[in-house]
């Protein structure tokens, strides 16, 4: 079958900086703890699975793959802070989450009637992001020179995801689905820095959480 639908990601993470010797915040970083962001997007694919039925009982497995064009991003500016020294800077700090794909192995259980089936779902999911951070600090505040800490990466994430749906019969191989699904991946740390930096990097904790709302049409063999 095929199906079409929206998401959303609600990112909890903030900005980050480590001095030269490795210490997060430490003695001559700058930076606020900001970074947080919500974003969406829409979701549309293919789905695949098999049901066994006993009575009224349906369980069996699916799996989907859908492209997403999730976006979010935060954008600050204003004072930044020395946590471990005197003083406030002007800076700024952005960053930015897209995802390119969801996909998902779930196993489905529930009540089937001769026109409805409605199931509880729940397995693995994997997504593919990519991140990007920069904080600025401009030359009034870092020793006269204005030094930014840029990047993006391209990372992947596996976790999980569960949820409800229903299937309602349109004809003797045809029906819809309605299903809304939450997921979890671990989050990721984005560091980034080089010369002349002098050792500093800095970046931000990128924290994926959300969940998904689609509509689909599924053919039986």
């Amino acid at each position: 079958g095929l199906n079409v639908g929206g998401l959303w990601n609600h990112d909890t993470g903030t900005s980050k900086c480590w001095n030269p010797a490795g210490v997060l915040f430490g003695v001559g970083c700058v930076g606020n703890q900001v970074g947080m962001m919500n974003g969406g997007g829409a979701i549309g694919g293919a789905q695949i699975g098999w049901n066994w039925q006993a009575g009224n009982l349906v369980l069996g497995p699916e799996i989907d793959y859908d492209g997403s064009t999730l976006n979010q991003s935060v954008y600050w500016s204003g004072l930044l802070s020395a946590p471990h020294g005197p003083g406030l800077f002007p800076g700024q700090f952005s960053a930015s989450a897209q995802m390119s794909s969801f996909s998902t192995e779930r196993l489905r259980i529930g009540w089937a009637s001769p026109k409805t089936y409605l199931y509880v779902t729940a397995g693995a999911a994997q997504s593919i992001w990519t991140v990007s951070s920069n904080l600025v600090c401009f030359a009034s505040g870092c020793a006269g020179t204005t030094i930014s800490f840029p990047g993006q990466t391209t990372i992947s994430r596996s976790g999980w995801t569960g949820g409800l749906g229903g299937e309602f019969a349109m004809g003797p191989r045809l029906s819809i689905k309605v299903e809304g699904l939450l997921y979890e991946f671990p989050p990721y740390t984005a560091r980034y820095g080089e010369v002349p930096n002098a050792g500093y990097t800095a970046g931000k904790d990128f924290y994926f959480h959300g969940g998904l709302a689609r509509v689909g049409v599924n053919w039986r063999l």
